[in-house]
């Protein structure tokens, strides 16, 4: 896998069959995937967002993907809606060029991916009809990851406090311009 980039220049992360496995079977049950969902994903499949949460869905639950050789912007919702896509993957940088559309005829029920801007979510999904969103936040090669699951906008994620044996990390604040 690579990472995307995010920090820096995007660079190889190993991840083992297990994590592979934990890390598709995680984003199927958390953002409520379906077995006969239509995953349409336009980015390269050395991206965690495609060749294992979206791949991961074919491998384990025998769902239905739909890959892109390159990405175009304005083949995407002419994509999803040809493809019949209920599921796909969307990156932040990805959103920016797809605003200056408008595409409301499509079979997507959830878009998932890195964290959305809240100055752009309500737009983005009153303009794509889209009627929901999972965000996962978290570094492909690091040790912990938290997801906003119920389409909360500005949200940073979510950590159990029910089960805070099972997935024990935290949510901090700190203070950009002091570093508290």
């Amino acid at each position: 896998i690579y990472t995307s980039g995010t920090t820096g220049l995007p660079k190889a992360a190993v991840i083992s069959h297990n994590r592979y496995i934990y890390i598709a079977a995680a984003i199927h049950l958390v953002a409520d995937f379906k077995d006969n969902d239509v995953y349409y994903s336009p980015l390269p499949l050395y991206h965690t967002a495609c060749g294992c949460m979206s791949i991961g869905q074919m491998i384990i639950f025998g769902s239905t993907v739909v890959l892109r050789k390159k990405f175009s912007a304005s083949a995407y919702f002419g994509d999803c809606a040809k493809y019949k896509a209920t599921v796909s993957t969307l990156k932040y940088f990805l959103i920016m060029t797809i605003l200056m559309m408008s595409f409301r005829s499509h079979n997507l029920r959830l878009v998932f991916g890195n964290g959305l801007r809240p100055q752009i979510w309500p737009q983005f999904v009153k303009r794509f009809n889209i009627p929901r969103v999972a965000e996962f936040y978290g570094a492909t090669e690091g040790n912990a990851n938290i997801v906003n699951i119920d389409s909360t906008v500005g949200s940073i994620g979510f950590v159990s406090r029910i089960l805070p044996q099972v997935y024990p990390i935290s949510i901090i604040k700190a203070d950009p311009d002091t570093g508290e």
